[in-house]
């Protein structure tokens, strides 16, 4: 177990362990407002991060294998990018068709570990680009994730854990006329997943 100090981002502190909401819009597969408010990426996750952070989300402790041959003990703070990944691998769950959806799946660690290698300009990563950039077309809309209030951090699970469900589908049509179902998708807790509502279902979180 590591030491307690060297933790900054993700030490629990909410006040009075309340529940919090918070809303995060995307448009073509990027995130661009929070609670409503445009809020530019390199601004977004810092908010996010001072937002879920201080609930104890968003630690990350792994083991990494180098290139060089060797391992690692790896821990990270990162709460703000882990929201965001959590809101939008639920509205990708609710657009993406699902033959695309495995594929993005199988290839988004190939893309990661060019990026890691230092691959940024490759043709490789290029074609991939090009490939991501066509499945986010229709991931388009709101999410909201919900902490249930508790601060207790127990080891190793970093709880507690943020969630969310998607419940509103509007029908959106494609540039051919054929009708397709696209979330602008009003998202809310998991206890809140029992009220009547289209498509209503629990994402648990990504931290640890």
């Amino acid at each position: 177990m590591p030491p307690a100090d060297v933790y900054e981002l993700t030490v629990p502190r909410a006040a009075g362990g309340e529940p919090r909401e918070v809303v995060i819009s995307f448009d073509s597969g990027l995130p661009v407002a929070l609670d409503g408010r445009p809020v530019p990426l390199h601004d977004l996750v810092p908010a996010l991060d001072a937002t879920v952070g201080p609930y104890g989300y968003g630690r990350l402790d792994m083991i990494e294998n180098r290139r060089v041959g060797i391992k690692s003990r790896e821990i990270y703070e990162c709460p703000g990018a882990l929201a965001l990944l959590m809101a939008h691998a639920d509205l990708e769950s609710m657009t993406l068709e699902r033959d695309v959806a495995h594929e993005k799946a199988r290839l988004e660690p190939r893309w990661a570990e060019l990026v890691y290698d230092g691959l940024w300009y490759s043709p490789l990563k290029a074609s991939l680009d090009a490939f991501f950039a066509e499945t986010q077309h229709f991931v388009t809309g709101d999410v909201r994730l919900r902490s249930p209030g508790s601060v207790a951090v127990s080891w190793p699970a970093a709880a507690p854990r943020w969630a969310c469900t998607t419940t509103t589908w509007p029908l959106t049509l494609r540039p051919t006329g054929s009708a397709i179902r696209t979330p602008r998708a009003l998202c809310a807790s998991s206890a809140s997943a029992s009220r009547p509502g289209p498509a209503s279902r629990a994402l648990v979180g990504l931290a640890p």
